[in-house]
């Protein structure tokens, strides 16, 4: 279980840090100027945090179940392809719920997904293969 942390802070840590800056300033006006109206203001940040704590757990089960965290190459592929579920799953599904929902904002997403997904997994499995 302790072979675990490492790889899973990592992974977390890259996630949370990479959307902060991809979403959180360079998507920042784009995203409100394409949300305004659909939702609020407020920033929650527990939600955000759990969020990505439950996505790296899911990430790194993913990694290590196909043993790909040993390849940084493989380990890329299969983050972009587990984002690219992700968020075309969470963007279909605000699509549904809320009717003003812009396509736009799926495309967005899922194309920061893939790279903040595949940039997490291939540091993760370069730091682990150092770390170890």
């Amino acid at each position: 279980m302790k072979q675990y942390i490492k790889p899973y802070l990592i992974l977390f840590l890259s996630l949370f840090l990479q959307s902060f800056v991809i979403q959180g300033m360079l998507l920042r006006s784009w995203n409100s100027a394409h949300l305004v109206g659909i939702q609020g203001d407020t920033f929650k940040p527990l939600p955000l945090i759990l969020n990505y704590l439950v996505m790296a757990a899911g990430l790194l089960y993913f990694l290590l179940k196909t043993k790909a965290i040993a390849n940084p190459r493989l380990s890329a592929l299969l983050g972009g392809i587990l984002s690219v579920l992700l968020f075309i799953n969470f963007g279909l599904t605000n699509l549904s719920l809320l009717p003003r929902y812009p396509i736009e904002m799926i495309i967005s997403d899922t194309l920061a997904g893939v790279v903040i997904f595949s940039i997490a997994a291939y540091l993760t499995s370069r730091l682990n293969k150092k770390l170890l």
